[in-house]
C-alpha cells in the first residue's frame, strides 16, 4: 500500500510538471524526470532510505540521456556505490566505482577521477590486493601531478612494501 501511494504521488508530480502548449499537454522530458529522480535519490540516501535511493538512482539512469547530462548520469552511479558502501557490500560498491571511473575518464573529470581512484585503491588495499591497490594509487598520483596527496603517497608506499615482501 505504501509503495502504491508513493507511485501515485510520483506520477502526479511528474504530470504536474508537464505543461500545456497550443491546447496540448506535453509531458516533461526524460532528462527532467531523471534530474527529479536523482534529486530524490539524494534525499533518500541522506535519510538512510538506502534501498529507495538505489531504486530512484536506477530510474534516473534510465531516464537520463548520458550525453545530454553526464554529471547527473554519473552522480546516479555514485549514489548507488555510496549505498552499497554504506551497506558494507563492498564488491558491489567497487563495481560501481569502477564504472564511475570509466565515465570520469571519458568526460575528463580529473579531480573527481582522482577521488574515485583513491576509493577503489583503498578498497583493494583493505582486501590485501596490494598490486591492484598500487595500480589505482599510481593512477590517482598521475592526475594533476604536482599536487600529490600525502595519504595516497603513504598508502602507495605501504602497497609497494607488501609487494616487495612477498
Amino acid at each position: 500500500m505504501k509503495h502504491q501511494i508513493i507511485v501515485i504521488i510520483l506520477i502526479n508530480s511528474l504530470i504536474a510538471s508537464g505543461q500545456f502548449t497550443d491546447n496540448q499537454f506535453i509531458l516533461p522530458s526524460d532528462s527532467l524526470k531523471g534530474i527529479w529522480y536523482n534529486h530524490h535519490a539524494h534525499k533518500a540516501f541522506n535519510n538512510n532510505q538506502l534501498d529507495r535511493a538505489i531504486e530512484l538512482a536506477e530510474w534516473s539512469v534510465s531516464a537520463i540521456i548520458e550525453e545530454e547530462n553526464p554529471e547527473i548520469y554519473i552522480d546516479n552511479f555514485l549514489i548507488i556505490a555510496g549505498v552499497y558502501k554504506k551497506k558494507q557490500q563492498n564488491e558491489k560498491a567497487i563495481n560501481y566505482y569502477i564504472k564511475v571511473a570509466a565515465l570520469f575518464e571519458k568526460y575528463k573529470k580529473g579531480n573527481e577521477l582522482k577521488q574515485v581512484y583513491q576509493e577503489i585503491a583503498d578498497y583493494y588495499m583493505s582486501q590485501y590486493a596490494y598490486f591492484k591497490a598500487l595500480e589505482y594509487y599510481e593512477k590517482a598520483l598521475n592526475i594533476n601531478e604536482g599536487t600529490e596527496d600525502p595519504i595516497i603517497i603513504k598508502n602507495a608506499g605501504i602497497c609497494h612494501f607488501h609487494l616487495t615482501q612477498y
